[in-house]
């Protein structure tokens, strides 16, 4: 019995050493993107500029301003007044509180280089 638990030891030890052997060690890892923009337009951007746009909104750099911010409730309030007398008040507290919640954001206030 024992020389079979021998066996199935050394068996075990250099199947690991093989594969220890075989499988290359991992090098820096390094954060890849890949390309989430595809642009429909007529600029032409330089690859620093589509690197930048791949990695998402998350790397913004611009805050809203105090006026991005009331066109945003204005353009809310047009938008409101469209539908029915019963619907007002109730899409108003949602709309109020979707936008407390988006002005509340931590990537609001972070800004990744």
């Amino acid at each position: 019995m024992d020389n079979h638990y021998r066996k199935l030891n050394e068996k075990l030890e250099r199947l690991q050493a093989q594969h220890n052997a075989s499988t290359p060690k991992p090098k820096e890892q390094q954060a890849t993107s890949f390309p989430r923009t595809i642009n429909l337009t007529d600029i032409h951007f330089t690859d620093e500029e589509r690197k930048l746009l791949d990695l998402g909104l998350q790397y913004s750099m611009e805050k809203p301003t105090k006026v991005t911010w009331e066109n945003l409730v204005i353009e809310m309030e047009r938008a409101i007044r469209l539908l029915d007398d019963k619907l007002l008040k109730p899409f108003r507290i949602m709309a109020t509180k979707q936008l407390k919640q988006l002005h509340n954001t931590k990537h609001q206030n972070a800004t990744h280089i």
